[in-house]
């Protein structure tokens, strides 16, 4: 009998390939590594492809967009201009929107975006519903992924020239949604054409910016570390974006004071980490080290800042 998931992961691995870029992505704009910006722009041959685990992410997401629309739209909601591309010469940025959205006659720039189901509890704490930007905000920022969210639609908005704009976020796993309103921010929209603009100048010039100070887990994971800094990429550590490992570390956190799911998920985590290659893994917000332990293995998981500082070690 054929693989059938074989068979789809192959067609998963198919997808990762790198692209030419000639411009500022409005979606990348938000990354704070300036210098990886330029290489984006100017080594994108040389970046190292992300594996299938991510890119089956990405894939999921490509399924939930249309689908939310057209939950939006069954809803009694007129959503055009999907997926239309938007350029701003003057400052070579790019990108697609994915729609306007009708409220009450008026017209809102539409971003739409798909979370884990631990990333949207954690900060929809109120559940299902509207909120506004500033009861979520602090909550954005505690990933690289999320900081980029607000940066993106900001651009769309000054690209547009709107006052407002929403997102819709999703719960893949229970299809929760959440709005989040946000209002225009002048003054982030001025430091992300100037930064589009000191990028532009690096292009141009064949120069690249200072690096920003080390930090494993920002670095380690960035397509660009071989070339940026190699002498730390000699003893590289693995990211993975495994959705059920992730949601499993979250979860055996959290019930620490619950011994048998906290056993349950730790012996699981362990079992997965045991059969990768690599001795030092990297997944979600956690750091798992194999070691020899008898005529065993033995694996730690600790808590990961970039920083190596332990803070929880089973």
């Amino acid at each position: 009998m054929n693989n059938i998931v074989e068979a789809v992961y192959e067609n998963s691995k198919k997808k990762i390939k790198s692209y030419p870029c000639h411009a500022n992505r409005a979606s990348q704009l938000g990354e704070d590594c300036e210098r990886k910006l330029v290489y984006m722009r100017t080594r994108w041959e040389e970046a190292q492809p992300h594996d299938v685990s991510l890119q089956r992410v990405f894939d999921q997401g490509n399924i939930e967009e249309p689908a939310i629309i057209r939950e939006v739209q069954d809803a009694g909601f007129d959503v055009i201009e999907q997926q239309v591309a938007l350029s701003w010469p003057e400052h070579q940025i790019t990108g697609h929107i994915d729609g306007l959205v009708r409220i009450d006659g008026k017209l809102y720039p539409l971003e739409i975006k798909s979370m884990s189901p631990h990333i949207f509890g954690s900060t929809f704490t109120r559940g299902p519903g509207m909120y506004e930007w500033e009861e979520v905000r602090e909550k954005f920022d505690r990933y690289d992924w999320l900081k980029k969210y607000k940066p993106q639609l900001t651009l769309y908005l000054l690209l547009k020239e709107y006052e407002e704009g929403l997102f819709i976020f999703k719960d893949k796993s229970s299809g929760a949604l959440a709005q989040v309103n946000l209002p225009l921010d002048y003054e982030e929209g001025e430091k992300l054409l100037q930064r589009a603009d000191r990028i532009n100048e690096h292009v141009k010039n064949g120069t690249v910016p200072d690096p920003v100070p080390f930090n494993d887990k920002k670095c380690g994971r960035c397509a660009f570390n071989h070339i940026c800094c190699p002498d730390k990429a000699e003893n590289p550590i693995k990211f993975i974006d495994d959705a059920l490992i992730i949601e499993a570390l979250a979860l055996r956190e959290q019930a620490e004071e619950h011994r048998q799911i906290y056993n349950d998920c730790d012996k699981k985590i362990k079992e997965w980490a045991k059969a990768q290659d690599e001795d030092k893994l990297v997944c979600g917000d956690w750091l798992l080290q194999k070691s020899p332990h008898g005529k065993g293995v033995r694996v730690e998981i600790e808590r990961f800042d970039g920083e190596m500082k332990k803070e929880d070690v089973s």
